[in-house]
């Protein structure tokens, strides 16, 4: 009876720190994604898992039925790990509330994503 009960404790106790290192995996993810999307597009560049944003800043005509694209440009840092859905994000910089595409399905933290399905490129 004695040795079941330490094996049960035993077992217990690995199970606790198996969790315990899933925690500290995710935590550490975590403070990755936290730590690229701080840093300066300057600094960026020289962390490992870190990559930089661009997108391309656009303006709708007069009218608002097409948009004209500006020149790519850099907009924030991101984790290379953070997952990016295969598909183009509009989002509007909170600073100047300018309408950026990002084409890799990702936008920066804290910028509020919006629906331009209805408007296409302008012709030149």
């Amino acid at each position: 009876m004695q040795y079941k009960n330490v094996y049960l404790l035993s077992t217990l106790m690995l199970i606790s720190c198996q969790e315990k290192k899933a925690d500290s995996a995710v935590d550490t993810a975590s403070e990755i994604a936290t730590a690229c999307s701080s840093l300066s597009i300057d600094d960026c560049e020289t962390i490992e898992n870190c990559a930089i944003l661009a997108g391309v800043p656009i303006t709708a005509n007069e009218d608002e039925t097409c948009y004209f694209e500006g020149e790519p440009q850099a907009y924030a840092c991101i984790d290379l790990n953070e997952p990016c859905p295969p598909t183009v994000v509009y989002a509007y910089e909170p600073t100047t509330s300018n309408l950026v595409m990002f084409t890799y399905g990702c936008q920066p933290n804290g910028w509020e994503s919006t629906d331009l399905n209805s408007y296409e490129e302008c012709e030149s």
